[in-house]
């Protein structure tokens, strides 16, 4: 692993860091006045801590130490920063529009999953976005990905072997590869998906799972081809299944499935150690990381009878272990980075106060970043040649599924009009020269149009065609957004971000989602990216067509469009 510049030391600072840990010269600041949590020992104890070139340089009593300045907790606890190790950071936001929310919740670090900037830009924009986000008051590290869903068209160029052992090897900061999601072809031997695994496996670096619904024996195989780790356990028995193959367990409380405080409970009830159990938020909606982050998962879980430190420790120490970066963060301890949260207590985890290299940060002053997003450009949205009557058709060939939650099963085909409960669903090519589509049961929309998706192409969902077609067109002439009859989100930044706050974007969404129908049954961008996304069941729409993922046939092909006009970007 390349580390990042925010763990390196040069020689000079390091020697400064060793001469205040010496009493030689002072503490740039010390922290006192209340307890500090070891995760180390797991005890709440009393003293100080002096900070040198944003390290820490000694733990314990003050007061035959020098300081330049001092903060005083007036009788907080004084925690490790969190550590977030699996998330999305561009959920609807920007990276750089998370960092505030973070900073609030006590979030020092997150492992970023960077699957949708690896599909959008070239390496010299990419790598230079990655560099610009070292400055945010976030420490950011980055997961590779080795692969989507396995169906894009893309994937054989963007995530090529070869790209990805360069950047690999060339991006300070890369500690695995992001949720591999396609393992079916990990297992049947995929040579670009294995090759990738073995690169990250080599070098010493994390490949984190996406493992849902496996069975022991499947677990058992993924592990023997190289996955350490997994957040998809939804049930205590799969979180034992888990600890007992030897894998790393994140406890998932997040928008889509709310299981922390089930899954804590068996923790608890089981007795198993928690040594390898980390917990992870996943994939925030805009509402849900502006309310908590990792905070509000350690307030489930403890809530469902786990001991508070113990939960510290698995948002802390757990994950710098994993990550291979104990040396440097997880804990207060001489050395690591002096990332600290103030809080009132470990029960209630609420940070009054955040601290990140020894300088006290405030959300509203949090550094998100020297990336101009609304910049970065791709490919763009070209606008197909679509009419209501082509949509209709496609729709009424393709087949017809029911939706359960973000699953979608196979239904009864439909003939006559189309059911009260049921919209027409189809996807368009971002380039506009092909449309796949069914018909989809359990979800009454008049129209939305989302270029929001897994596959990176436009979802059309409703039953006037009419009004679809409409908001299909003021999406491509957005340059990307979430349209409705009565409402728009506009997503410019590479067609699927929001360029702006996220408190801003959390109230656009929610007053889009009053203008729909009938509310979805998960959280919208959920059921955006995974409509268009094969890698849950059953049966999904991609650019290889609607497709059954388990069998991997084909329902409907891709039906061609006619070459599209100029791009209106």
């Amino acid at each position: 692993m390349r580390l990042p510049a925010r763990l390196r030391l040069d020689s000079v600072a390091r020697r400064h860091v060793v001469d205040v840990a010496a009493g030689r010269v002072p503490a740039d600041l010390v922290v006192r006045g209340g307890a500090i949590l070891n995760v180390y020992t797991s005890r709440l104890e009393p003293g100080a801590v002096g900070i040198a070139g944003g390290r820490i340089a000694w733990v314990g009593d003050p007061e035959d130490r020098e300081a330049q300045a001092v903060l005083d907790v007036d009788g907080a606890v004084v925690a490790p920063g969190l550590i977030e190790p699996h998330c999305h950071p561009d959920i609807l936001y920007t990276p750089g529009a998370a960092v505030p929310a973070y900073i609030t919740h006590g979030t020092t670090t997150v492992s970023a999953d960077i699957a949708f900037l690896l599909l959008s830009l070239d390496d010299d924009v990419l790598v230079g976005v990655l560099e610009a986000m070292a400055g945010a008051s976030v420490k950011f590290l980055w997961n590779l990905r080795g692969c989507l869903d396995g169906l894009l068209p893309l994937e054989a160029e963007r995530l090529s072997t070869e790209r990805l052992a360069r950047l690999l090897e060339g991006v300070p900061g890369v500690v695995g590869s992001g949720e591999l999601t396609a393992w079916p072809r990990l297992l049947a031997g995929d040579e670009r998906i294995v090759t990738f695994t073995e690169a990250v496996i080599d070098a010493g670096l994390r490949v984190d799972g996406h493992c849902a619904g496996t069975s022991p024996r499947t677990l058992g195989a993924l592990a023997c081809a190289g996955i350490s780790a997994d957040h998809e356990a939804i049930t205590p028995n799969e979180v034992e299944q888990r600890l007992r193959l030897g894998y790393w367990v994140m406890l998932r409380h997040s928008s889509l499935r709310l299981d922390g405080p089930e899954l804590a409970a068996g923790l608890v009830a089981s007795g198993l150690p928690t040594d390898r159990v980390m917990l992870t938020t996943d994939g925030p909606i805009p509402s849900d990381l502006a309310a908590g982050h990792l905070d509000a998962v350690i307030h489930s879980v403890v809530a469902a009878g786990l001991d508070p430190v113990t939960a510290v420790r698995m948002g802390s120490l757990h994950p710098a272990v994993y990550l291979g970066l104990d040396a440097h963060l997880g804990g207060i301890a001489p050395g690591r980075c002096a990332d600290l949260v103030v809080v009132e207590s470990v029960g209630s985890f609420t940070p009054r106060l955040v601290v990140t290299d020894g300088r006290p940060v405030i959300s509203e002053r949090a550094a998100d970043g020297a990336v101009t997003w609304r910049n970065l450009e791709d490919e763009g949205l070209l606008p197909a040649t679509l009419d209501d009557r082509t949509v209709a058709d496609v729709c009424r060939a393709g087949p017809t599924m029911t939706l359960e939650g973000v699953i979608t099963r196979a239904a009864a085909s439909i003939e006559g009009p189309l059911p009260f409960d049921a919209s027409y669903v189809a996807l368009v090519s971002r380039r506009g020269d092909w449309i796949t589509g069914g018909i989809l049961r359990g979800l009454r929309l008049r129209a939305l149009v989302s270029s929001f998706t897994g596959s990176r192409d436009i979802l059309l969902l409703g039953h006037d065609l009419q009004a679809m077609v409409a908001a299909y067109r003021r999406v491509v002439a957005l340059g990307g957004g979430i349209v409705t009859p009565d409402a728009e989100l506009p997503l410019t930044v590479l067609g699927r971000l929001y360029d702006g706050p996220l408190e801003i974007l959390a109230a656009k969404l929610t007053g889009l989602e009053a203008t729909l129908e009938q509310s979805p049954p998960v959280p919208l961008p959920y059921l955006l990216l995974f409509l268009s996304l094969a890698v849950l069941p059953d049966i999904r729409l991609s650019p290889a067509g609607v497709v059954h993922v388990k069998t991997g046939e084909v329902l409907q092909p891709p039906v061609p469009l006619p070459t599209p006009a100029l791009s209106m970007r």
